[in-house]
C-alpha cells in the first residue's frame, strides 16, 4: 500500500521555502535512510546549501519507507515573485492561473516568511496577498501552519 501527502508551500521571493524543503529532505533523510529525493526535472537530487531562485513552480517527490510501507511526499514549491497588484501585467500572473490546481487537495499549505523582513509577513496577509490567493481553494479541515523562517539572522 502507497500513502501520497501533498504539501504547498508558499511566500515571498527570497523567504527560503526551497531551503526549508531542502531542511525537510535532510531531517526524512536521518530519519529514513533509504528516502530519496527527486525534483521536478525527474531527477535523482541531493540538495545543496547554494539555492537558486524556483522559477514558477517547482515540484519535488520524496520517498520514504517506513514499516515495509511506500510514503510519497508531494512538495509543491511556488514561485514567491508575484506582480504587484497595479502592474500593467498583473493578469499574466503565472501563480493566479495555477493555484486552484496546486493548492486543491493539499493535505498541507505552508506559509512562510523571513524572520528579519517584517515586509515578507504583510506579503502573505496584504489584500490580494500569499494568503488570498490560496484560501479560495482549501477547505476549512485542510491545515494551514505559519513558518517563521531564517530566525538565525
Amino acid at each position: 500500500m502507497r500513502l501520497l501527502y501533498k504539501l504547498v508551500i508558499v511566500g515571498d521571493g527570497g523567504v527560503g521555502k526551497t531551503t526549508t524543503i531542502h531542511s525537510i529532505y535532510d531531517y526524512l533523510k536521518h530519519k529514513y535512510p533509504d528516502s530519496t529525493f527527486h525534483t521536478s526535472k525527474n531527477e535523482p537530487s541531493v540538495p545543496t546549501k547554494s539555492v537558486d531562485r524556483t522559477k514558477f513552480l517547482d515540484f519535488h517527490v520524496i520517498n520514504l519507507i517506513q514499516n515495509n510501507q511506500k510514503i510519497v511526499l508531494q512538495v509543491w514549491d511556488l514561485q514567491g515573485q508575484r506582480f504587484p497588484s497595479n502592474h500593467a501585467y498583473t493578469s499574466l500572473n503565472p501563480l493566479d492561473h495555477i493555484t486552484e490546481t496546486v493548492v486543491k487537495n493539499a493535505d498541507l499549505i505552508l506559509l512562510v516568511f523571513d524572520c528579519s523582513s517584517n515586509s515578507t509577513f504583510n506579503e502573505l496577509f496584504r489584500e490580494q496577498g500569499f494568503y488570498d490567493l490560496v484560501s479560495p481553494f482549501f477547505s476549512a479541515d485542510q491545515p494551514i501552519l505559519l513558518l517563521a523562517n531564517k530566525t538565525d539572522l
